[in-house]
């Protein structure tokens, strides 16, 4: 499937002269909030952007970090959820029309980079502190805190409450959340492991390097069994699209849509100028990215 650019919502922003509204640095993150229609969008300027998921109107900002936010989750319970280097996790409640801030998890002592959850909503986060913590969100209590050795980047949660970890140790740890125990390392990449995501069959995962690599693991094996080349540069964001295909952003400015079969890049969508720090396919089949340029652009099929 090719996609063509359907809107920037940075130059809607300087379009309808709401400087305001656009982000003032990098954008960072997108979540997609099922319950309200709408996504969200993180910010190096510490703020996060409202939008409409039909429209891609702005509909309002929540401010209460005091540095750059790098990690954004969609809890179950349905609010948002963001991690900072402001060494925070703040826990928002939100609605179509407006949203506060309704608690903060203080633990941290470096960057959260990485929010994930398990089956009963506890919430797991991991810091370039080196840490992964599972919150309990509505008490805000610490209730564990696992070692992972080096700086956790990247997280990502498995239906079994498998948690896997990406980081500076170029390799990925699969933990046991239960039992705080490490199953295992997946080793392959030669750097820094920046992003991954699941295969529905719970078996499989993707992770994106600072190698330029995208590798695809076995979990039962323990082994990968493909690798995707193609970017020039790092990758920062992977995500498993309904069709099977597998959407990537990189620091080389570009998104590119793979077959995972054949392992070959069946797409590249260039517009941004600046490294693509984050991708997601939106439920109305449209693809958003984020960018280092400050803009976030909606992408349609063709």
């Amino acid at each position: 499937s090719k996609f063509e650019k359907e809107t920037s919502l940075q130059q809607v922003n300087e379009d309808n002269n709401q400087e305001n509204v656009a982000h003032s640095e990098g954008v960072t993150k997108i979540v997609e909030l099922k319950k309200i229609n709408s996504f969200a969008t993180s910010s190096l300027d510490s703020s996060i952007n409202i939008w409409s998921l039909d429209s891609s109107q702005f509909k309002y900002k929540l401010k209460d970090h005091k540095s750059s936010i790098w990690s954004l989750l969609e809890h179950s319970s349905g609010s948002l959820i963001s991690g900072s280097s402001d060494k925070t996790i703040k826990v928002w409640m939100v609605t179509a029309d407006e949203g506060f801030c309704a608690n903060t998890l203080r633990g941290h002592k470096g960057t959260v980079y990485s929010l994930s959850e398990l089956k009963d909503g506890t919430l797991l986060s991991g810091s370039e502190d080196g840490m992964i913590k599972l919150w309990n969100i509505s008490t805000k209590s610490c209730l564990q805190s696992i070692d992972n050795g080096s700086a956790v980047n990247s997280m990502t949660t498995l239906v079994d409450d498998i948690v896997l970890t990406g980081g500076i140790s170029n390799t990925i740890k699969l933990w046991d959340a239960n039992e705080l125990l490490c199953l295992g390392e997946l080793k392959g990449h030669g750097c820094t492991v920046w992003c991954l995501a699941p295969f529905e069959d719970g078996v499989q995962i993707v992770s994106g390097s600072s190698d330029n690599s995208i590798k695809i693991w076995d979990l039962n094996e323990f082994k990968c069994t493909g690798t995707l080349e193609g970017h020039d540069n790092s990758i920062s964001s992977l995500k498993i699209m309904k069709s099977k295909l597998l959407l990537s952003g990189s620091w080389d400015f570009t998104v590119k849509i793979w077959n995972l079969n054949t392992k070959l890049c069946v797409y590249t969508m260039k517009g941004h100028t600046g490294i693509v720090f984050d991708v997601i396919e939106l439920s109305n089949g449209k693809i958003a990215t984020a960018s280092k340029d400050k803009s976030v652009i909606v992408w349609k099929k063709e």
